[in-house]
């Protein structure tokens, strides 16, 4: 799994701006009302490659972006094992904090917007 970091944008505007045909999303926010958990990320994702037998998802990749604190982030990083990549967005000193490498550190608002799309590539 690769981790990134994110200080400057919200996460839907990170869930949203990833492309749906290459990835697939799981969202979770602390404090968020959707119910999810990392047992239950993990199934789905399991269930969708054997429904799919590989044929599909060889092409999209499984992205957890969660979203919050010191304390919620550090419970769910490294939670659900079949992702590709975990996007966590904090502040700069919570995810230095944590170790997580910071993607948009140095961006100032001018400058070319960093693509998720692209950097998400392996």
């Amino acid at each position: 799994m690769i981790e990134y970091g994110i200080t400057q944008s919200t996460g839907l505007t990170v869930y949203n701006s990833l492309d749906q045909v290459k990835f697939v999303a799981y969202y979770k926010r602390e404090g968020g009302r959707v119910p999810l958990s990392p047992e239950i990320i993990s199934a789905e994702i399991k269930t969708q490659i054997e429904l799919h037998g590989g044929s599909i998802f060889p092409i999209r990749k499984f992205v957890l972006i969660i979203d919050g604190g010191t304390d919620f982030l550090a419970e769910w990083r490294n939670s659900v094992p079949e992702v590709t990549f975990q996007i966590c967005i904090s502040t700069k000193g919570t995810l230095k904090e944590l170790g997580v490498r910071i993607i948009d550190e140095d961006w100032k608002p001018g400058k070319k917007p960093i693509s998720l799309n692209q950097l998400l590539v392996i």
